[in-house]
This record gives C-alpha cells, sequence and structure tokens, in this order.
C-alpha cells in the first residue's frame, strides 16, 4: 500500500477516505518513516475551526521542513484575517515555488474541517498548487472540497476503505506476528468475513484473546458487544455524530437492508418522502460503515460488527420501541412484495399474534406463487399454540410441507370436515374449503 502513496505523491494530490480504524494514520506514518522525502505532518482536531489557529498551525507544519517558509505569510493572514486569505496563500505558493526540493504535506483528520473560510483558502491553494508541494489529506470521509478539476486530469490517488482492508493471508499474519497464534484457513475466512477486513476489529480481537486460554472459541464469537470494541465504536464514531444522525444509525439498526423509503417507515413515518434517501447518501458520504448493495446505491447494510454494536445500544436505548420498528419494517416489507423479511421481522416483535395474522394473511399468495419454502420455514417458528387459533396456518404449514417432501411440525396436522377431496387448484381457489379447516 505504500507503493500506491508513493506513486500518489508525484502528482499534487493523494486521498485516504476511510472509516475510523482501518489504519490511515498508521500506513501513513509507515510510509513517511520508510521514504527520503521533506515530510510535513499536521493532525488536525475540532478546535482547528478557528482561522487563525489553523493557518499558524499550517505554517508551522512547513517549517518542519524549511524553517523559513510562512512567517510573511502567517503575519499577512493574521493581520486581514479572510479578507487576505488569496493573498495571503499567493505569497506561501511563491515561496514554496522558490525552494529547491519537493515537499509533502500529510494533513491528518481532514474530515473535522468544518469552517467556511478555511475550506476556501484549501481549494484556492489546491488550484494554484506549486510543482514543489504535494498534499496528502486522510480522514474518514471525502473532504469538503472543490477537487473535480484534478480527478478530471487524472492528478488525484485515491485509497478507500477497499483498499485498506486486510485480507486473509494479512489477517493470519497479524495474528501470527501479534500473538503468534497459527489460526486455521477456516478460523481465518471466518473472522475475515465477520470484520470485513477491519484492522481495528482486528486489533480489538487481538486484545480480547490475551486473557483467554480457547482463542478459536473467543474468535468464533466476537461480535460488536464485546467490550473494547463498543468503546471504540462509541467514543470514534456514534458520540461523534450529531443527534439527528445518532437516532437514524439506533432506529435503523435491527434492519439487515436498508434503502430510503424503507428507513422513512421505520425511523419515523412521518418523515418526508426523501429524507431517508438523503440520510443513507450523508451516511455513506461519511464513510459511516455503510455499504451499497447495488449499483444504483439504493439499497445498503451495515458493517457486520457495526450492526451489532448498534443493536446493542438500541437495546439499551429504545428497548421499549424496539418490538414497533420491527412491526414497521414488517408491514412495509410486506406492503413491498417481500415476505420473508416481513415475516422476520413480525416474528422479531415479540407479538406472535400480531405476527400470525401476518403471516396468515399471505399464506394464499404464498401457495399460488409456489414459494412454500417460505410459508413452511417462517410458520415451523411459531408455537403450536398460536398455530392452533389460525386454521389458515396449520393448513398452510401442511401443505407446504407436504409438497416439499418433509415432516410436518410436531402437533400440526388438519382434517376437513366433510368437503372432500380438493385437488390442488380447487384448494387453492376455494375459500369456502380453508373455512372447514380444522387443525389438530
Amino acid at each position: 500500500m505504500t507503493d500506491r502513496i508513493n506513486q500518489g505523491v508525484k502528482g499534487p494530490l493523494t486521498l485516504l477516505a476511510a472509516p475510523a480504524g482501518f489504519g490511515k494514520t498508521q500506513l501513513l506514518a509507515e510510509w513517511a518513516a520508510q521514504g527520503s522525502f521533506s515530510v510535513a505532518w499536521l493532525t488536525l482536531d475540532r478546535e482547528d475551526n478557528d482561522l487563525g489557529r489553523f493557518f499558524r498551525y499550517f505554517v508551522c507544519a512547513l517549517q518542519m521542513v524549511d524553517s523559513q517558509l510562512g512567517e510573511e505569510t502567517l503575519d499577512f493572514i493574521q493581520s486581514t484575517q479572510s479578507s487576505g486569505l488569496e493573498m495571503g496563500l499567493t505569497l506561501l505558493i511563491n515561496e514554496l515555488s522558490a525552494i529547491p526540493r519537493n515537499v509533502i504535506l500529510v494533513v491528518d483528520d481532514f474530515h473535522v474541517l468544518e469552517e467556511p473560510f478555511i475550506l476556501q483558502s484549501l481549494n484556492f491553494l489546491l488550484r494554484e498548487l506549486p510543482p514543489q508541494l504535494h498534499v496528502v489529506l486522510a480522514g474518514r470521509c471525502e473532504p469538503a472540497l472543490d477537487i473535480a478539476f484534478l480527478r478530471a486530469k487524472g492528478r488525484v490517488t485515491e485509497l478507500r476503505a477497499d483498499d485498506l482492508r486486510f485480507t486473509n493471508e494479512e489477517v493470519f499474519r497479524f495474528f501470527r506476528q501479534a500473538l503468534g497464534l497459527e489460526l486455521p484457513a477456516e478460523t481465518i475466512a471466518a473472522l475475515q468475513e465477520r470484520t470485513e477486513g477491519w484492522v481495528t476489529a482486528l486489533q480489538l480481537a487481538a486484545i480480547s484473546l490475551r486473557d483467554h486460554s480457547n482463542s478459536l472459541a473467543v474468535l468464533q464469537d466476537f461480535h460488536g458487544d464485546a467490550h473494547y470494541l463498543v468503546d471504540f465504536l462509541s467514543e470514534e464514531v456514534l458520540f461523534q455524530q450529531s443527534e439527528e444522525v445518532r437516532q437514524f444509525l439506533l432506529k435503523s439498526a435491527m434492519l439487515d437492508i436498508l434503502s430510503g423509503p424503507l428507513c422513512e417507515a421505520v425511523v419515523d413515518p412521518t418523515m418526508p418522502p426523501g429524507c431517508g434517501a438523503a440520510m443513507l447518501e450523508q451516511l455513506e458520504h461519511a464513510n459511516l460503515f455503510l455499504a451499497p448493495l447495488d449499483p444504483q446505491h439504493e439499497w445498503f447494510h451495515y458493517h457486520p460488527l457495526f450492526a451489532d454494536f448498534l443493536r446493542h445500544v438500541q437495546s439499551e436505548t429504545y428497548a421499549e420501541e424496539v418490538p414497533t420498528f420491527h412491526k414497521r419494517a414488517a408491514a412495509w416489507f410486506e406492503a413491498h412484495g417481500n415476505p420473508d423479511e416481513a415475516f422476520r421481522h413480525a416474528l422479531a416483535s415479540e407479538d406472535l399474534e400480531w405476527a400470525a395474522n401476518l403471516i396468515e394473511r399471505n399464506v394464499e399468495s404464498l401457495i399460488k406463487t409456489g414459494d412454500l419454502q417460505t410459508l413452511t420455514h417462517w410458520i415451523g417458528k411459531l408455537p403450536n399454540v398460536v398455530i392452533h387459533r389460525h386454521p389458515g396456518l396449520g393448513l398452510g404449514y401442511v401443505w407446504g410441507a407436504i409438497v416439499n417432501g418433509k415432516p410436518t411440525k410436531k402437533g400440526v396436522c388438519f382434517a376437513c370436515e366433510g368437503k372432500g377431496r380438493q385437488n390442488q387448484g380447487d384448494f387453492i381457489r376455494n375459500r369456502t374449503y380453508w373455512n372447514h379447516v380444522k387443525v389438530v
């Protein structure tokens, strides 16, 4: 990966954008230690959204490679403030153009910058970059800068989360080097799938192993509610967000798949149309562990460990509302022709009568479409006492089991009260026949 950065700094701009804990800073530190470049390094925090403070640190970073750089620029900007930004930066550009060697400026945690005047000044700097200056921006989302002109010319090197994920081989090497563990291939594959190559998750898994003798058992049971992972995601991710974003994340946590309209129905049914899609776009742009499932970016899913973490917090924050969230999801999926997801959420609501009514409404349509496996799977998860109160469920279950050649659920069978043998077509079409079914 350092080779990619070496290639990138031959051009004006290199971007590293990935969620928290994907090893951006560590990668850049390793790269800087290996190279023979003059590297100026600036790490930002939210307090740096002050014009004077930002440019004081900005110039001090450059002075790490040349103590004479930027003094005149800093004096000019601090004396004129926002009205003299471009003039002050022009002075800096002229100074940089006169030095005999290349300078690489790394700006880490760039995502914290929000001050419009600072962003405006950096846009100007990027447009007028002298050949000697190469900028590396690292943060949790794409910087709020106008860099389309550099992209159009192919002068931006970009590394994203997919570039930083650990492969199976890297996971194997990590545990061997960190803990001296030679993990079997199936454990490596399961761990890589579970973490999706997320470096910090792997490091936290390694921490969890230190006090356990059965390493394989710990790894197989590694979820987003693990102590170290909860602390990291709480402090570094969830509580860094606005209240609106936090509520959206937590209320949608029980969804395995997400779309704008579905999230509107689950999170807040009074939400205006389009707001759900806009929020998902915002989360995707912010690299909040959300990945698209289709080329159109209409459907998404949360990173598995992040989803586990959100559900853990959801169960504490919205314990009483979670069944309602599941019911809203079930109703939405039913209305949009996805019975499998509808039934899953209906049962998760733990209101078994409500779930039974929803499934019963769909028995005939599933029989007509031949989707009997879905039908028997979900009816089979209901207690017999509930099925006995819903003859249509018992009939649908037994019919599906017969067609699929599988044994029926213990305690569920049916008898017809005087209606005679029916063929499949009559069985499906004749509603009267259903009214004479007795579950025994």
